[in-house]
């Protein structure tokens, strides 16, 4: 159909699983979680923030990255959204670690490869 996919951030937000039931604790708003002052709340870049935090929960980085890349450009964003448009765009770079790791892996499936055969 032509509708969002359920659970996607392009969904509605009343979709979205409730909390625990029996639960009193307050779910923080996704700004809360990325420790945005209120008085940002108006910031024409925390629209752009809070859509690539859900792109991101969803796990599609790359629009993530395209969200948080002009905010990262820009010259007049304050200092606490660009901290957390970094942090996010950190998580979802490439980790020169795991490329390491698959180096070693494959040299040594060559290694057991070599000694089976």
């Amino acid at each position: 159909m032509g509708g969002a996919e359920a659970g996607s951030p392009e969904s509605d937000p009343s979709e979205r699983a409730p909390a625990r039931e029996g639960s009193s604790a307050r779910v923080p708003t996704p700004l809360e979680r990325l420790r945005i002052p209120d008085n940002l709340r108006d910031h024409p870049d925390t629209a752009s923030l809070e859509r690539a935090l859900a792109f991101f929960e969803f796990g599609d980085y790359r629009k993530t990255r395209a969200e948080l890349d002009p905010i990262l450009a820009s010259a007049t964003a304050p200092a606490e959204i660009l901290h957390a448009a970094q942090r996010m765009r950190s998580a979802t770079g490439f980790e020169p670690g795991a490329l390491g790791m698959l180096a070693a892996c494959t040299v040594f499936f060559l290694i057991i490869l070599w000694l089976v055969y």
